[in-house]
Formats: C-alpha cells, structure tokens, sequence
C-alpha cells in the first residue's frame, strides 16, 4: 500500500506540471496574439456613423469590422 501511495503521488505530481507547462505555453501564446492585435490597431482609425456604428475600411473601400 505505501508504494501504491508514492507512486501515485508522484504520477499526480507529474500530470500536474505537465499540465501547467501546457497552460503556460497557451498563455503565452495569447498575450503575444493580443499584443500583436494591438500593434496592428494602433495603425487602424476607424470611421464612426451618426448612428454609433463605425467601421474599419478595408483597402478596397469596404468595412471589415462594423459594430455598435
């Protein structure tokens, strides 16, 4: 019974760091998204209807994004 104990602490010790590397990792690669998302809006003015609504053109002229 005592190895059964130790080998499954252990193997919960291990699953668990393994575990956090993946969340680490996943994090990690969002705030680099969202970092880059925000790099790239610095650059983007978009332009606002009498309505609310506004919208980010497009190089063809079009609104890529439009919301309230």
């Amino acid at each position: 019974m005592g190895n059964t104990s130790i080998a499954l602490t252990i193997y919960l010790a291990c699953a668990s760091a393994f575990i956090g590397l993946i969340l680490y990792f996943l994090r990690k690669r969002r705030l680099r998204r969202y970092r880059e998302y925000l790099e790239a809006r610095e650059h983007i003015e978009p332009h606002v209807f009498d309505d609310g609504f506004y919208c980010i053109r497009r190089d063809d002229g079009g609104c890529s994004v439009t919301v309230r």
